[in-house]
């Protein structure tokens, strides 16, 4: 993921669950940085869809890993994805474009 840019997080399930809540968390240094919710994603069939902004992917630190997890709800079942981290790359010119 690299800051300042408008990436398509595409997460993939092992089934089609038709959540009732939704929530993916990205974190980092153990501290929410970004969260969405089932009305942020797009969800089709077993593929969740999140769209990150500029100003989102401006507030991750360049030096850290970030985590992110989706933990959602069906009627009374509650799921969750394993934790998967990934690299944050910085950019030269800083801020929104």
């Amino acid at each position: 993921m690299i800051r300042g840019t408008t990436p398509v997080i595409v997460l993939n399930l092992p089934m089609e669950l038709p959540f009732d809540t939704l929530y993916v968390t990205f974190q980092q240094k153990g501290q929410t940085v970004i969260e969405k919710t089932l009305s942020d994603v797009l969800v089709e069939e077993t593929k969740i869809a999140i769209t990150l902004t500029q100003s989102e992917t401006l507030a991750l630190d360049s030096a850290e890993i970030v985590s992110i997890q989706l933990r959602g709800k069906v009627g009374e079942k509650a799921y969750a994805s394993k934790i998967v981290k990934t690299l944050v790359s910085d950019i030269l010119k800083d801020g929104e474009i």
